[in-house]
């Protein structure tokens, strides 16, 4: 009979099962983990419970391993579908008729989610070809997959109108997925590489011909240089404030005098 190893959760790094939305991808790497533990057989029932007496106590004590595993990768809002578990067979099959529901009405949504899916313009290709991705994985799970080509064309009538000439270009005689997932990567970099290059370029330039352009009060002989000067100086002795000095035509306090009057 096989030995498990120790459960070490910080061995592994994956996301703990909050949601039926991460279920799908919960199950597959909790059952590596379980394979590379050495514990996966106990919980899928291919090591049962042996008969011998004296096999009983470490079958008991990996299948607890495998239980502790299966626990440990489960928030808390979810726990209460495995406590009263007391195999981790037991704690795998609740989890499985909660969340792996199989049926007319779930193989339709999910394949409505799919094949309905529409990608926005200016939209993160990547990011949403790997939303595609796991749609389709979730068809997977309940029995309804897709064939590679089928998948292929559900991606390329996603993309916005924006791409259709890309789309012209495509022989979809010879599509295969992961080549056209790469194709429409690659294109997407290459638009918006080109839709941030024109902008950073004309900015340069508005910059660097606003910095060369001529000052316009340089400009011109040096006469009319020398008569803005004379008219900056006029006006600041215009301005010129002279407390105690009386105007002659008013006999009030002048404060702001013209140039001929602040000099008598």
């Amino acid at each position: 009979m096989s030995t498990g190893t120790d459960v070490n959760s910080g061995s592994y790094r994956i996301k703990n099962l909050d949601s039926p939305e991460s279920y799908p991808v919960w199950r597959v790497q909790m059952q590596d983990i379980l394979t590379d533990l050495g514990l996966w057989e106990y919980t899928s029932g291919e090591i049962p419970y042996p008969a011998d007496q004296a096999h009983q106590a470490g079958w008991n004590k990996n299948d607890r391993k495998a239980l502790t595993a299966i626990r440990t990768w489960i928030s808390g809002s979810m726990m209460t579908y495995v406590l009263s578990a007391t195999k981790s067979k037991d704690a795998w099959d609740a989890l499985s008729d909660v969340f792996n529901i199989e049926g007319p009405i779930t193989q339709i949504l999910s394949r409505r989610k799919l094949l309905r899916y529409s990608i926005e313009e200016g939209a993160n290709m990547e990011e949403e070809i790997r939303k595609m991705k796991g749609y389709k994985e979730q068809l997977a799970l309940i029995g309804e997959s897709i064939t590679d080509k089928e998948f292929a064309l559900t991606i390329i009538t996603a993309l916005p109108e924006s791409w259709d000439s890309f789309v012209g270009s495509i022989d979809v005689t010879k599509v295969k997925s992961p080549a056209i997932i790469g194709r429409i990567i690659a294109e997407d970099i290459r638009r918006k590489d080109r839709t941030d290059g024109p902008t950073t370029t004309t900015l340069v330039a508005t910059t660097s011909k606003s910095n060369n352009r001529p000052n316009q009060n340089n400009s011109g002989s040096g006469s009319g240089s020398s008569s803005q000067s004379k008219n900056s100086g006029n006006r600041s002795k215009s301005s010129k404030f002279r407390p105690g000095v009386v105007c002659h035509h008013c006999n009030k306090e002048a404060v702001h005098l013209p140039p001929v009057l602040a000099a008598a």
